[in-house]
């Protein structure tokens, strides 16, 4: 921050709060909610992470059920529908799986969006 221009955040807090120690609130009020964004992204991104490695587990999962770990299919499974079953649930645990890897991408898209709106500065003459 310069003379000239001041971050947009500060600006409505301190126009929220209209008092002897705005500056220094809102200061600490950015702080706060900066941090506050800097651990949750920190936490989803070991999350990613560990979802990545249940989708190459569940991918293995569904290769081995496919082929019915290279075993014959009984006939029970057979006529029961036990082996469809299991690939099914396979399927549907995988699918399940990378939908939570993209809701968690997604929602760290969006922490660095509101990162990105506490940072953004605009001129002081700005109304």
């Amino acid at each position: 921050m310069n003379g000239k221009t001041v971050k947009s955040f500060f600006r409505e807090v301190t126009a929220f709060l209209k008092g002897d120690t705005d500056a220094v609130k809102a200061e600490r009020i950015y702080r706060q909610a900066l941090n506050a964004y800097n651990l949750q992204i920190s936490a989803r991104q070991g999350l990613l992470i560990a979802k990545e490695q249940e989708i190459e587990a569940a991918e293995q999962a569904l290769r081995d059920i496919r082929i019915n770990r290279g075993n014959d299919i009984s006939v029970e499974d057979l006529t029961s529908g036990a082996f469809v079953q299991r690939v099914l649930q396979a399927k549907a645990n995988l699918a399940k799986i990378r939908k939570e890897k993209a809701d968690t991408e997604k929602e760290l898209e969006q922490l660095r969006e509101e990162i990105a709106w506490l940072d953004r500065e605009e001129d002081e003459t700005a109304g």
